[in-house]
């Protein structure tokens, strides 16, 4: 299993297509990983390729089974708005957990 923010996330798929001109490989290899967490989705950037991207490392897990844990502040009307019909129809399979209260970040 591994964890990553999304950010980050993003960041490793944009640093590979600045370096070679593509972003295969690493996203190959956030599609093969057994059991991906994707912690924060939606505070990268916006744009097409991230779009792109991230329905690609989506749908490849989703088609293969490999079980995707994401958590996230958008809503999934959000999601749709933010990353488009594709991204959000993959979601249809997973199991929402919302959690309600007040955001403990930074308390303590």
């Amino acid at each position: 299993a591994q964890f990553h923010r999304s950010k980050d996330l993003d960041d490793k798929i944009l640093k590979e297509f600045n370096e070679v001109g593509t972003s295969s490989y690493t996203i190959k290899r956030f599609s093969e990983i057994p059991i991906l967490f994707i912690d924060d989705f939606g505070v990268e950037r916006n744009s097409q390729r991230i779009e792109r991207d991230y329905y690609d490392i989506l749908d490849n897990r989703w088609s293969d089974m490999h079980l995707t844990v994401i958590s996230t502040n958008l809503t999934p009307q959000q999601i749709g708005k933010k990353y488009g019909d594709r991204i959000l129809s993959r979601f249809k399979d997973f199991k929402w957990v919302c959690f309600d209260g007040e955001d403990l970040r930074g308390l303590g």
